[in-house]
């Protein structure tokens, strides 16, 4: 057994540390991060109005995915625009939004 303390924002702590649990281990919420949308400024939209001129876009999470897929229109990212992934839930996000990440880590 192992104690444990999950630093996942508040929404998703509980849930790790009841899978800890579950597997026989000690586990205690400690919620460090937390995760809010912010309202795309002016700077912001000029990137994504250009967004196909970009060769990569590195995404770090799948809240990163859900951003900004939330803010583009429908089909909206660029057939050429290639997507690097870090970890296996934010390569699935991409994936349930149509996007295969060229690169995984």
């Amino acid at each position: 057994m192992a104690r444990i303390w999950v630093g996942r924002p508040e929404a998703e702590a509980e849930a790790w540390c009841e899978e800890l649990r579950a597997a026989g281990h000690e586990a205690a919420a400690l919620p460090l991060i937390a995760v809010r949308r912010l309202a795309p400024g002016p700077e912001d939209r000029a990137v994504l109005a250009d967004l196909a001129s970009f060769d990569w876009a590195f995404f770090t999470s799948r809240h990163a995915v859900a951003a900004l897929f939330d803010l583009l229109p429908e089909g909206a990212w660029p057939e050429r625009l290639r997507a690097a992934a870090v970890g296996a839930a934010t390569a699935a996000a991409l994936r349930g939004r149509g996007v295969e990440p060229a690169l995984c880590g």
